[in-house]
């Protein structure tokens, strides 16, 4: 959000224009349509550029951490399903099995 506000300013770009810009360029989609020069990189050199860059740095490096935290949950929910189907097919087989080996008697009340 910061960043948004910080190309509207600076680039004279509309809020949902510098926002789209931050998340093309943190997803690195990079798609080229929206690019900043007029004002960070062109007029006014005082810091802007290296500023710019330091944010788009710490957005590249905050969008892959939350990439690789959802793939880390991901990859544990599949292994839970796994764990979960192999416990129930091993139960489900050897109930069903034990049951025709011994026959439905074991059931029964025979007093």
């Amino acid at each position: 959000m910061a960043g948004a506000v910080l190309f509207s300013h600076w680039e004279g770009w509309s809020y949902v224009d510098s926002a789209y810009f931050s998340f093309i360029t943190f997803t690195t989609i990079g798609l080229g349509d929206i690019v900043p020069g007029k004002g960070t990189l062109t007029d006014n050199k005082n810091g802007k550029s290296i500023l710019c860059a330091l944010y788009l740095l710490y957005g590249l490096v905050l969008t892959t951490m939350c990439f690789k935290l959802m793939q880390d949950d991901l990859f544990a929910f599949k292994q839970r399903i796994i764990a979960r189907l192999s416990f129930d097919a091993y139960h489900h087989y050897h109930c069903i099995h034990h049951n025709h080996q011994h026959g439905p008697h074991l059931f029964e009340n025979n007093t």
